[in-house]
Order: C-alpha cells, then sequence, then structure tokens
C-alpha cells in the first residue's frame, strides 16, 4: 500500500509542478494555444489524480479534512 501512496503523491508532485510551470509559460504567452492545453490537460489529470489519493489515504492538507471527521492527524507523520 504504501509503495502505491508514494507513486500516487510523486505524480500529483509532478503533475502540480508541470501546471507551475505552464502557468508561468502562460503569463507571457497568453495566446498560445498549445500551452493552454497542456495546462488544461496537467489541471485535468492533477484533479484526478488528487481525487483517487483522497479516497484512498485521506486529505492532503488539514483544511480540506471532511469535517465529520479529522483523519489528518490519523497518518503517520513525516518522520514516522
Amino acid at each position: 500500500m504504501e509503495d502505491n501512496k508514494t507513486a500516487l503523491m510523486r505524480c500529483l508532485q509532478e503533475l502540480a509542478f508541470a501546471i507551475q510551470e505552464s502557468a508561468l509559460f502562460l503569463d507571457t504567452h497568453p495566446t498560445d494555444q498549445q500551452a493552454l492545453a497542456y495546462h488544461n490537460e496537467k489541471l485535468t489529470h492533477y484533479n484526478e489524480m488528487k481525487k483517487r489519493y483522497v479516497a484512498q489515504f485521506g486529505p492532503l492538507c488539514s483544511h480540506t479534512a471532511n469535517q465529520n471527521s479529522w483523519r489528518w492527524i490519523d497518518n503517520p507523520w513525516p518522520w514516522e
């Protein structure tokens, strides 16, 4: 299970990087349709992977935790 969690987190990190970099590129090239399509594709994929991660392993950050439970504290801490 930990391998899947690590793989999903790595995928989210890579997608977040691609989204940020493409957003920076679009700041200087706002009419580049190919860049916009790339950005939107990565954003859609990120949102899908995030939903998958949250469903399997719980929230990525405390402010997105379910109000009926507090699973955030139940996960191992980074040093564990």
